[in-house]
């Protein structure tokens, strides 16, 4: 510390340069959380709003559970993962489609500006 305030001149330099370093670190941090933590920016919901969620897919009737076990078993019983929350979560982005009533890739392709899952986008517009 001794020798960046030498380096500085003055108190006041040492200051800016300490301000400087700390945004600097600041950013770096958030930089950092976006590099690693995608899944965190773009889709990480808080818990209230994940179960709100998926109360409002269980009572659509775009979900079929008989169908996504039957078509997708093998994905999610290897996570241990009830059908529901393995959609949610994961099974949208593996192109798992919820029911033979919604496609995920038709509607990502009709609307590729949605970046979170189709289905429940489908259900809150």
């Amino acid at each position: 510390m001794f020798k960046v305030e030498a380096l500085c001149g003055n108190q006041h330099d040492f200051q800016f340069l300490q301000q400087k370093i700390i945004m600097i670190q600041f950013i770096l941090e958030k930089l950092a959380s976006v590099k690693w933590g995608l899944y965190t920016v773009y889709t990480r919901l808080s818990k209230r709003e994940y179960n709100i969620n998926k109360m409002v897919v269980l009572h659509s009737m775009y979900w079929d559970e008989i169908y996504y076990r039957k078509h997708y078993e093998e994905l999610f019983k290897e996570k241990n993962h009830l059908p529901i929350d393995h959609y949610l979560q994961y099974g949208w982005k593996m192109e798992c489609n919820p029911s033979p009533f919604f496609n995920n890739d038709e509607y990502l392709h009709k609307f590729p500006f949605v970046k979170t899952n189709p289905l429940v986008h489908y259900l809150k517009i």
